[in-house]
């Protein structure tokens, strides 16, 4: 991250222990960028990140979880992989956001490092007594669809998540708001009961799907995720 980058960073998360931005549209059920400042000297003053907690990319693409504080260094390991990330503080604390892949940098300062995790597709906050509820039906549908596809793998779950994270963020956001729109659409009940969910299904397909955003027709999740004689080598 260049210097005046981190300095500007440092200086937005000032009073902030973290942050959502960059609405991708301002009816998305998600952000652009998770921001995590981390002190060495914890203000008291609101939550208090001291750690964060999710999945990284590392040798040939393969998902390790990982536990990042104020003082880890990322080297080569700024893939994050698809699912859910916990933020906690020092009394456990925690705090659950999902996404669909992206990457990760870090601002270091003489007393906070400002951790950024930003995604072409929406970031979701899930609920925690201050959000809506949007996002976490969002990422537990989709949750339910990918255990679903695992199957497909039987045990080799590590080569089902490389193959996951190896997808565009906004390609497998957008094939898999096209799965759950079909369940929907195949489902009176589905929309009868949750119709501003499947409203919002709608909406995100139309704007994945406009010319400055995707811009072209993607695959089925279901033929991305198909398994290929060279995922279990």
């Amino acid at each position: 991250m260049k210097s005046v980058e981190a300095a500007e960073l440092i200086r937005q998360m000032e009073n902030s222990g973290f942050d959502m931005v960059a609405r991708p549209h301002p009816r998305s059920p998600g952000y652009g960028a998770l921001l995590v400042a981390m002190r060495r000297i914890p203000t008291e003053r609101h939550f208090d990140p001291e750690a964060i907690q999710l999945f990284v990319s590392e040798g040939r693409g393969y998902p390790a979880a990982a536990t990042l504080h104020i003082a880890s260094e990322l080297g080569d390991r700024n893939r994050v992989c698809p699912g859910q990330i916990e933020i906690v503080d020092r009394l456990n604390k925690r705090l659950g956001f999902f996404t669909f892949g992206g990457e990760i940098d870090v601002a270091v300062g003489p007393q906070v490092s400002v951790f950024s995790i930003r995604s072409q597709a929406p970031v979701l906050h899930l609920s925690n007594g201050f959000t809506d509820e949007m996002a976490d039906q969002l990422a537990s549908g989709t949750e339910a669809l990918w255990a679903r596809l695992r199957v497909r793998w039987g045990v080799n779950d590590s080569a089902f998540m490389r193959r996951l994270a190896s997808i565009h963020p906004l390609e497998l956001y957008a094939a898999t708001l096209e799965s759950l729109h079909v369940s929907y659409q195949d489902s009176p009940i589905l929309r009868q009961t949750f119709p501003e969910f499947y409203g919002m299904l709608r909406r995100e397909l139309q704007w994945v799907e406009s010319p400055d955003v995707l811009g072209k027709k993607h695959l089925a999740l279901s033929d991305l995720m198909v398994p290929a004689e060279s995922d279990w080598g």
